[in-house]
């Protein structure tokens, strides 16, 4: 079983929309530390994804890049940019398998509980959504 550790939502501004830990360690303290690190992550997720398309073989650069995943010693970043610009993140354990397709559901619950919420506004900042958690729960546990 894969030990999930945070998984957070960012739009293409940068601006995290959505963001969730099931380990108490995982998130930094609330105030500005918080806010640099998102930015932090924003902006490496960024520059890694400029350096891949520039070191791409791969003479059509009209296709998505295939970087999805980086490792360090402490964890694993999943990540998936959908045509809209949103950025789903999701930290692992480092010895974690490819958690692609479970980030293509996880952008496809967000679709039809979040998106598809007439109440939902788009230029929020951040936003909880408790239905949304317990559907990421039970795709987390199923």
């Amino acid at each position: 079983m894969t030990l999930l550790h945070s998984f957070r939502i960012f739009n293409k501004q940068g601006a995290c929309l959505f963001r969730h830990s099931w380990r108490e360690s995982a998130e930094v303290p609330a105030g500005e530390n918080d806010e640099d690190a998102r930015k932090m992550l924003f902006g490496l997720l960024f520059s890694l994804k400029q350096f891949v398309v520039k070191m791409d073989p791969r003479e059509d650069t009209t296709k998505p890049c295939s970087f999805h995943a980086f490792r360090t010693n402490n964890y694993k970043l999943h990540f998936l940019e959908t045509a809209t610009g949103l950025l789903f993140l999701l930290t692992t354990d480092p010895s974690s398998p490819d958690m692609k397709d479970h980030l293509l559901q996880c952008s496809v619950i967000h679709d039809d509980i979040v998106v598809k919420n007439p109440a939902w506004d788009s230029q929020l900042s951040e936003y909880t959504c408790a239905e949304f958690l317990n559907a990421l729960t039970n795709l987390r546990e199923g």
